[in-house]
């Protein structure tokens, strides 16, 4: 039995059928295969983070192995690309039997399909030096990752690039017409009650990091200075009709789940967000809620597997929710035809960039989206460059990612913390031809030298999951909002274990599924019932009785 896995049903999810943001499928990318050299098929999900990057990849691969032998009567190597909509769900039950042979997608349960021999052992490469940067594989992934992906030894599957969500902000727009908090004028530094002041000027407040001369100073401290920024973008006069923030209604159950994810984090901070997956350690942010709506903290308590479920009446997970309840029942911050209508995600960020240029009637302050949003905005991008000019495009722009306020005054100064939302994950199936496994592993490892993961980093604007450094010149070559990426990237938790009950239940318990109570998603059920009532809900589906049941099993 292998490390960490017990042998148990699939989980609903991994039987699920093809559902979510894209539709299934897949495209093939033109691969130049003539029959004389051994050919490669890569899956790629084909989201927001694109196929260019793993296109380089190709061409830089094919270019150093072109002489190389990987098959006897055959030179060099054909990577061919087969664009992906399916992820790990939808290939468990295929994957034997698909054409593709190595693999980035996301929504893989890890545990599952090591269970089920379906990805080959890779070991050796992970182990393995690379000669174009001296290291391995290994001692880019962080102590959290290794202890995750190590399954009694060995290594069947590697993180690429995380998902990061939350919030993006217009630049620009807060320049232009004055919404950073001014030095001394934000609440949380005014010396007297009444004296707010804004500017789009360089002498600004602290922000929520609580120190001047760094990428937050002028943004929203606290909740409350985010709600009066947002009252005061609602009720300016300016040329503009200014809507303080938009999200895509089409997708808004997930969106906005991975927006509660991520003030989650932030509130929680890295160790007691921790807990959400090894169930092991000190909680010291319990609330209890009564039926009236009074809020007790709890003692701090020790989390075990047995009695996980404490960890769902974290603080953390209550502010954000009136954080989200907040925006909801404010209809002057919002667009309701968008964000509760039928606006895809792509549409979202049109109407987002659409703004600025002087063709629309409302300019948006603040898209919720993820990290990879610029990226999959290029075509909305290029179409206003043709509409516009230059001065409309990606290089040209200037967004970023907004360091999230904090709950109160009293967490000015804390880290900014992230939450990997998902992961995208490499592997190689194990019924792959034996012929090819060279092939594939060395394609794997080429993937993950320092200079690959540069070049991921600048194609799709978004950090990979290991660590590597960008030089100089690179990170001066990026768009405004990819900096700001890369700026906060040591900032990001990552979403593993190895307790048992989270490994084997990956799907239902990454914090993003976490907010979802007897099937209600928290965006619709807050125009209609109150935070505190939708977090009793939330802890109530989470019961003693409910998770012995489940987990019992693992204690």
């Amino acid at each position: 039995m292998k490390k960490k896995i017990i042998g148990l049903a699939l989980s609903a999810t991994m039987l699920a059928s093809c559902t979510g943001i894209a539709a299934c499928g897949r495209t093939r990318i033109d691969d130049g295969d003539d029959g004389t050299k051994t050919t490669l098929t890569v899956a790629n999900y084909a989201g927001g983070f694109g196929e260019q990057w793993i296109v380089e990849m190709k061409n830089k691969f094919e270019g150093k192995y072109a002489e190389t032998e990987f098959e006897p009567g055959k030179k060099g190597a054909v990577i061919k690309i087969s664009q992906q909509h399916d992820g790990g769900t939808q290939y468990f039950s295929k994957v034997d039997a698909s054409p593709e042979e190595v693999f980035f997608i996301e929504d893989v349960d890890y545990a599952a399909w090591v269970n089920k021999d379906k990805m080959l052992d890779i070991t050796d490469v992970v182990n393995a030096a690379d000669t174009s940067d001296g290291k391995t594989i290994l001692s880019k992934l962080n102590d959290e990752q290794k202890s995750f992906y190590d399954m009694d030894g060995k290594y069947y599957a590697l993180p690429h690039h995380d998902h990061q969500t939350g919030l993006i902000y217009d630049v620009d727009l807060f320049t232009d017409e004055g919404l950073f908090y001014a030095k001394n004028g934000a609440p949380s530094e005014a010396e007297f009650t009444g004296t707010v002041k804004y500017t789009g000027g360089e002498n600004r407040s602290a922000g929520p990091d609580g120190q001047y001369g760094t990428a937050d100073d002028g943004l929203p401290a606290t909740y409350d200075e985010f709600y009066a920024l947002c009252d005061y973008m609602a009720d300016k006069n300016s040329d503009v009709d200014i809507k303080p923030i938009l999200w895509s209604g089409t997708n808004k159950q997930d969106y906005i789940d991975w927006l509660l994810a991520e003030l989650t984090a932030d509130y929680e901070g890295r160790e007691q967000l921790r807990l959400n997956y090894t169930f092991d350690g000190t909680a010291k942010n319990l609330i209890e809620i009564d039926k009236s709506g009074n809020v007790t903290a709890l003692p701090e308590t020790t989390i075990t597997s047995e009695n996980g479920y404490m960890i769902y009446k974290s603080a953390g997970r209550y502010n954000a929710l009136k954080f989200l309840e907040k925006i909801v029942k404010s209809s002057a911050w919002y667009d309701y035809s968008k964000n509760f209508g039928t606006l895809s995600q792509t549409e979202a960020q049109y109407q987002f960039l659409l703004g600025a240029t002087g063709l629309a009637e409302t300019r948006f302050a603040i898209l919720a989206d993820g990290c990879w949003w610029e990226n999959e905005a290029t075509t909305s991008f290029d179409r206003l460059v043709d509409m516009k000019g230059e001065a409309y495009s990606k290089a040209s722009r200037n967004f970023a990612f907004m360091p999230l306020p904090k709950a109160t005054a009293e967490k000015i100064g804390e880290r900014f913390t992230i939450a990997t939302t998902d992961v995208t994950t490499a592997f190689i199936k194990s019924t792959i031809k034996e012929s090819k496994v060279k092939l594939a592993k060395e394609f794997l490892k080429f993937c993950y030298a320092e200079e690959q993961l540069q070049t991921f980093n600048k194609v799709s604007g978004s950090p990979a999951s290991v660590d590597y450094t960008l030089g100089s010149e690179d990170y001066a070559a990026l768009s405004s909002y990819a900096k700001s990426l890369y700026d906060v990237r040591k900032n990001v938790v990552s979403p593993y274990s190895q307790n048992p009950i989270y490994v084997n239940n990956y799907g239902s318990l990454k914090l993003i599924s976490t907010f979802t109570a007897g099937g209600d998603r928290a965006v619709n059920s807050l125009k209609d019932m109150t935070a505190e009532q939708f977090f009793r809900n939330l802890y109530a589906m989470k019961s003693e009785a409910s998770w012995t049941q489940s987990y019992s099993k693992y204690f």
